[in-house]
This record gives structure tokens, sequence and C-alpha cells, in this order.
């Protein structure tokens, strides 16, 4: 089922899926350190869109544009475990506005999936083929 889901243009999907689970897991991580690093100063709400619109927007490059509602489901869905497991925790604070930012961030990382921009991991194929 698992190929089913995958663009057929890529040849190197496990790639570039191994890169998307590897990012799943620095999410995860950082998520439920106590004290994760704050590299930018960014606003929380900001970093948690931009995070997860980066992890929606790469498996949205990966998989078929059929299946995107099921990357923004699933990614949604993580950033909702997280935080429960965050407050559930007691070392980091629930907050709903950060599973809103979450759900926003991979609605539009998705959308970016569909412009030109989703075509990316294609033609970085294309040139090493070249």
């Amino acid at each position: 089922m698992a190929g089913r889901l995958i663009r057929p243009e890529l040849g190197h999907a496990g790639f570039w899926l191994g890169i998307g689970i590897a990012y799943v897991a620095v999410i995860v991580w950082l998520s439920l350190m106590p004290h994760p690093p704050q590299p930018f100063q960014l606003w929380d709400k900001a970093a948690h869109f931009l995070v997860y619109a980066t992890l929606a927007g790469w498996f949205g490059a990966v998989i078929r544009r059929s299946a995107h509602v099921l990357v923004v489901v699933l990614v949604t869905a993580l950033g909702v475990v997280l935080e429960f497991v965050q407050g559930w925790s007691g070392l980091r604070q629930f907050e709903l506005a950060d599973m809103t930012a979450n759900g926003l961030g991979a609605l539009a990382g998705v959308l970016v999936a569909l412009t030109p921009v989703g075509n990316t991991l294609i033609r970085i194929e294309r040139l090493w083929r070249d």
C-alpha cells in the first residue's frame, strides 16, 4: 500500500522518506525534552507553524497529491499527540495554541507542496541522473 502513496516520478523514494522520518524523530525528541534549545528568537507559535509546515511540505513532495489530505491529518495528529504528552509529562506545557499552529503549518506545507516547489525532489533526482 505504501508504494501506491509514493510519487512514481521519485526514483529514490526510500531515501526521501528516510529524511522525513528522521525529521519526525527530531520533532518528537525536541518536543519531549524538558528544555529544548532556542536557536532562533522566533515567536513560539511561528516556530510551531514553520516546523510543521516544513514536515508536511516534505511529505507532500514525496507523497502523491491524492494523499495530501492524509499528510495534513497525520502531521496535525502528531502535533496534537505531542502536545498531550507534553502536558502529561509535567515537564512542558499543554497549549491549544501550539496545536493550532501545528495544524495550520501542516495545511500550509501541503499547499506549498501543490505548487512547483513540491517538485523540487524530482528536479534534484533529474540533476543526479544528468
